[in-house]
């Protein structure tokens, strides 16, 4: 059933801006097989969240005074633990202890090991995953034997044909930047619409940063200076305009440290810490107050931030104290909250170190590194039950998180890799295309 859950998903990527329009005026869409905000659908992360390992924040304690919603005091729930994969469940090969880096698309996953060699599986309709070819992969496939620092998974979607047409962003250890997969609205960046099937060097200048949202791509250079490239029909590159972007343009001369995409609205953070988002704000993702789209980095209040991830219509950021705070739209109850949340609000009072937001689906650490996600499911808890608040997964031990359309995957702190949620595409690396419910390592080639 999930795998058509899938391709409904992904058709409901056809996402508005302000006006409620759609991406392209001449596309069209099936609209009358599309339900309402209450279906079960998935589609990027996040674009996901980037780690924050360019961010040195100091601890400026922000202001408390801000809202904070009813979950602040409801107990977290647990999962039970016998129902969820831990550690000595399976033995764990050196193959799969050997992650450092992991993205998640709409339906294909890259992950970089630690000797920086690339791998990618899931979905490759548009070359995403960079191996000269558009066939899937159902488990890690290596990707050349370049070493790699950084990684971003994109998303897109082709209602004429129904596929996915993802992109695919990564910087090499050289600090040269790559993009290949879909490039429909030139979101890889090289001047052209052309596809690239394996990943294709932009330009010559160095990268320390890099999110891959839909249909565009954001990334900031060694300088620290901001660019961003692709579909801008909601103003998400930030230029002032929306108009489509073909090659890197620079987005105002300030310095950033942190950058994430998600489905038309993008955030980052300057390095002063404030938090800036802009683009589409029909759902108040932006989180300024209103709904009105917005073309430039627009700042969002006088606090300070250490990470931030765009999801679907909505955003999860981190303050410098290490709170968690939400905004925007999930669709119903997957932030456990009202839906259109026009400013930040915070998630209860325990501090967080990590977070991830996917397209219907949250996840983060705690201090203690113990997992937790909320949102639509899977999530990893053994069901396919939505949580509406903060659900422990296991008593495993985790250090990085990547939430993608509707799939999720971690790395426990041994480099472990695990994932689980719909593989339709075998975007959970296993070397199947059955749906996982709790954490699953991924399959040795």
């Amino acid at each position: 059933m999930t795998k058509y859950l899938t391709i409904l998903a992904a058709m409901v990527l056809f996402v508005a801006c302000n006006s409620g329009s759609s991406v392209k005026s001449d596309i069209d869409t099936p609209g009358d097989d599309i339900n309402s905000d209450n279906d079960l659908i998935n589609t990027e992360e996040t674009t996901g969240s980037m780690d924050n390992e360019y961010l040195n924040p100091d601890n400026n304690e922000s202001t408390d005074d801000e809202e904070t919603t009813d979950l602040a005091e409801n107990e977290v729930s647990d999962s039970t633990d016998d129902d969820v994969q831990t550690d000595n469940d399976i033995a764990i090969s050196p193959w799969v202890s050997q992650w450092l880096e992991i993205t998640t698309g709409d339906g294909h996953t890259c992950g970089i090991k630690t000797n920086n060699r690339l791998y990618c599986w899931g979905n490759n309709d548009a070359g995403q995953l960079g191996d000269w070819t558009t066939n899937e992969k159902r488990i890690p496939t290596k990707i050349g034997d370049d070493p790699w620092i950084k990684i971003s998974a994109g998303s897109g979607y082709d209602y004429s044909g129904y596929t996915q047409r993802s992109h695919t962003c990564g910087i090499k250890q050289d600090n040269k930047l790559y993009c290949w997969g879909g490039n429909d609205y030139g979101q890889l960046g090289g001047g052209t619409t052309d596809d690239k099937r394996i990943p294709t060097k932009i330009g010559d200048e160095t990268w320390v940063n890099i999110s891959a949202g839909y249909y565009y791509t954001c990334g900031i250079k060694q300088d620290k200076k901001l660019y961003c490239w692709g579909s801008n029909y909601c103003g998400q590159l930030g230029d002032g305009t929306t108009e489509d972007k073909y090659t890197p343009t620079k987005i105002g001369d300030e310095a950033w440290a942190h950058i994430t995409t998600g489905l038309n609205h993008t955030c980052g953070v300057k390095q002063d810490h404030k938090l800036y988002c802009w683009g589409g704000n029909y759902y108040g993702q932006i989180g300024d107050g209103t709904t009105d789209d917005k073309l430039t980095p627009t700042k969002i209040g006088e606090d300070t931030w250490s990470d931030i991830s765009a999801g679907g219509h909505y955003t999860i950021g981190l303050k410098t104290d290490d709170k968690l705070y939400y905004w925007g739209n999930i669709w119903s109850e997957q932030s456990g909250y009202e839906t259109g949340l026009l400013t930040p609000i915070k998630i209860g009072d325990d501090a967080w170190t990590n977070i991830t937001a996917g397209y219907r689906s949250i996840c983060g650490t705690k201090p203690d590194n113990k997992l937790y996600c909320w949102g639509y499911g899977p999530l990893g808890n053994g069901t396919y039950d939505t949580q509406s608040s903060p659900t422990k997964i296991g008593n495993a031990m985790w250090i990085k998180l990547a939430a993608g359309g509707s799939h999720i995957c971690a790395i426990r702190t041994n480099n472990s890799l695990y994932c689980w949620g719909d593989n339709y595409y075998g975007q959970l690396g296993d070397g199947t295309t059955d749906d996982k419910f709790v954490p699953t390592p991924i399959a040795e080639p």
